[in-house]
């Protein structure tokens, strides 16, 4: 092949892989922006032992799922339902008229499986 050839094939591989790696990029972007507030609820349960805090309002939720695949939107609401179905369960109300919540293991476990779903890529 002349130089010539050589120069226009890797100007337009550049072309090509350039493209790519910016979707790649973009689509990390947008799957960051989105499950921002999925992000910063599943921090929240993690670090408050006693205190609940209700997911992000289901439109959001919905959002952000629609950019999943099937098996994976399944594991987030799933995981959802379970946290909202366990700490429902676990309230209580003490001494001194507050509402506490009681971690459990299974609602643990949804939260590190939902993180999974949803930590920055």
């Amino acid at each position: 092949m002349s130089a010539l050839a050589w120069s226009a094939f890797s100007f337009f591989l550049g072309l090509l892989l350039g493209h790519r790696l910016a979707l790649g990029r973009d689509k990390r972007k947008e799957f960051n922006e989105l499950a921002a507030p999925l992000q910063e609820w599943v921090f929240w349960l993690e670090k408050n032992a006693i205190e609940y805090k209700n997911p992000p309002p289901s439109g959001k939720v919905a959002a952000f799922t629609a950019r999943l695949s099937k098996r994976q939107r399944q594991t987030v609401e799933e995981a959802i339902r379970v946290i909202e179905s366990e700490y429902e369960n676990k309230r209580r109300i003490n001494g001194s008229g507050y509402v506490v919540y009681t971690k459990t293991p299974k609602a643990d476990l949804a939260r590190e499986r939902l993180w999974g779903a949803v930590k920055p890529k």
